[in-house]
């Protein structure tokens, strides 16, 4: 659980990494709140599949905020709750057709199948894990879960669908490329707002501005997703949100970090590569 509350009385549960979690932290940043994380590993250990988070987030996603045991979910709802919950700059606007234009900016990109695309870039020896290592052993823990949490059978199977939909997706070309195609649009449409104005929306940072940079540092960091060379005024949108002074550069991935990544795979991976070892050892006694 929890290691406590941060200053503000606020716990970010979440991972780095994660899409969503990105733009939580790119929120609190803006608006100058600090917050106690509290990391939930998606990866190896699939923590978020346990039944304290099950319970805490039923959907078992990232990020869930907890401000004084008010708990939120959902990044979209989260940043627009931080917004209204705490002092500092307004990141939704006032002028009521601005505010629709930030929202429609807000639920398009949160519409975006970030999840289903990322994972289909992969190929070679990472595709070959995924298809046949990572997605079977995440319904291998969730049915495990279901079947010694009976009290949440209906929560865990709600997500083994939904993994087992995410798994169908990615072998369908037919389905992934109108979901690529959504893409490239958003990022056409931004593009072509940012060779007109400074911001998506507006004269001022708004949470537009925070989900086109989410969105840029993800096909940055993924660069199968696609080549944001081709997007000169979102690239220079994007340079110029880093240089604001609350800019959370730690927080926001554009590479993959290798000792993050190492510190959060080894300490699963040691007991069973030592136990694999001694399995050849045992192995070869015999055959000697």
């Amino acid at each position: 659980m929890a290691d406590g509350l941060g200053a503000s009385g606020v716990t970010v549960y979440g991972c780095y990494g994660s899409f969503c979690t990105q733009k939580v932290y790119l929120a609190l940043a803006e608006k100058g709140v600090e917050a106690q994380r509290r990391a939930v590993d998606i990866g190896p250990r699939m923590e978020n599949y346990d039944p304290w988070y099950a319970r805490l987030n039923p959907r078992m996603v990232v990020p869930t905020l907890d401000h004084g045991g008010h708990i939120v979910t959902d990044s979209a709802r989260i940043i627009r709750y931080i917004d209204d919950a705490f002092d500092g700059p307004r990141l939704m606007p006032v002028d009521p057709g601005e505010r629709a234009a930030v929202e429609a900016w807000i639920e398009r990109i949160d519409r975006l199948a970030i999840r289903e695309l990322s994972y289909s870039t992969l190929g070679g020896l990472l595709a070959h894990m995924r298809d046949r290592v990572v997605m079977p052993r995440r319904l291998r823990v969730l049915r495990r879960q279901q079947r010694r949490n009976p009290a949440l059978r209906a929560v865990y199977q709600a997500r083994i669908d939904d993994v087992q939909r995410w798994v169908a997706v990615m072998r369908r070309p037919d389905v992934l490329a109108p979901l690529r195609a959504e893409l490239e649009g958003t990022l056409t449409d931004l593009d072509a707002r940012l060779a007109e104005q400074a911001y998506v929306v507006g004269d001022g940072y708004t949470f537009a501005d925070l989900m086109a940079t989410v969105l840029t540092a993800r096909v940055v960091l993924m660069r199968r997703l696609g080549d944001i060379g081709r997007y000169p005024h979102l690239r220079a949108h994007y340079a110029r949100m880093r240089a604001r002074p609350r800019f959370p550069a730690d927080d926001i991935a554009e590479a993959i970090d290798t000792r993050r990544l190492a510190r959060l795979i080894l300490p699963f991976l040691a007991p069973r590569l030592a136990l694999g070892l001694a399995a050849l050892s045992l192995l070869a006694w015999a055959v000697c």
